[in-house]
């Protein structure tokens, strides 16, 4: 589907989609009976700074834009709709899910959500296990496989176009081969040969999310010498905020890659 553009990609992604929002509404609809109160009502601001690279990570689709760019053929208006509804809605299907799993899951136990962490398993696993009911079951593994293939889709189309453009690539068969070649072996060769190196490599996505979210986009409105509020000193505070809020993303990003954040959720591990 990669290799037959966009088009092609969009096609099956809708159908992904479409498996993606049925088992979400399952969800949605069948887990608020099984909330306990009193795992809603646990409050902790300290495990934050675990979870900031991981919400980076969460939101970091900066790198399909270029693609979305070209699928919108530069239509400034429908790139900047899909660039907030795509921001928002997501947002708001993310907290509407957590508040779920945190009501549902305790947070220690066999099946709870330090287990969870602790298996490096998806937090829907100990909640099909916990509920057990065959529809939840269902709906559990099937949202977990539908988000994990849609967001592989997106970024390996994404990847393969920026190597495209970056390399100078034709897109003709031989210039398509070569850039999917190129987003797919190294990750292949190294599950192949380190089987951990996705996990690994995950938890210092956040630095390169922050990268791509952060860094690049206030640097490079930075260079913008005719732009009226960029240039102006409210718009160099907006811009120095971002590059020093990107540096600590990507410094808590590395430290948890190097498993220092543990730090702050230590009480939940003992």
């Amino acid at each position: 589907f990669i290799y037959s553009g966009t088009q092609a990609v969009d096609k099956i992604n809708r159908i992904m989609m479409l498996g993606l929002s049925i088992s979400y509404i399952l969800l949605v609809y069948y887990l608020p009976q099984h909330i306990e109160t009193k795992n809603l009502l646990h409050f902790d601001l300290k495990p934050i700074f675990f979870a900031i690279p991981v919400v980076a990570v969460a939101f970091g689709y900066h790198i399909v834009i270029p693609s979305l760019v070209s699928y919108c053929q530069r239509n400034r208006t429908d790139l900047i709709k899909i660039l907030v509804i795509g921001s928002f809605l997501p947002l708001v299907i993310n907290i509407i899910f957590q508040f779920l799993a945190i009501g549902v899951l305790p947070i220690h136990g066999k099946l709870s959500i330090i287990s969870a962490y602790l298996n490096q398993e998806a937090v829907t696993v100990p909640i099909a296990s916990l509920i057990n009911a065959p529809l939840i079951k269902f709906s559990a593994k099937f949202f977990t496989f539908f988000a994990i293939i849609t967001s592989f889709l997106g970024v390996a189309m994404s990847l393969s176009d920026f190597l495209t453009d970056g390399l100078g690539l034709d897109k003709k068969p031989k210039g398509k081969i070569i850039s999917l070649t190129l987003t797919f072996m190294p990750s292949l060769i190294l599950i192949i040969i380190i089987g951990k190196s996705f996990l690994t490599a995950l938890q210092f996505a956040g630095s390169f999310a922050a990268l791509l979210m952060l860094f690049l986009p206030a640097f490079m409105a930075w260079n913008l010498k005719e732009h009226p509020f960029y240039t102006s000193t409210k718009g160099r505070i907006v811009l120095s905020t971002l590059i020093l809020f990107g540096v600590i993303v990507a410094v808590l990003s590395i430290l948890q890659g190097m498993g220092k954040l543990e730090f702050f959720i230590q009480d939940y591990l003992n």
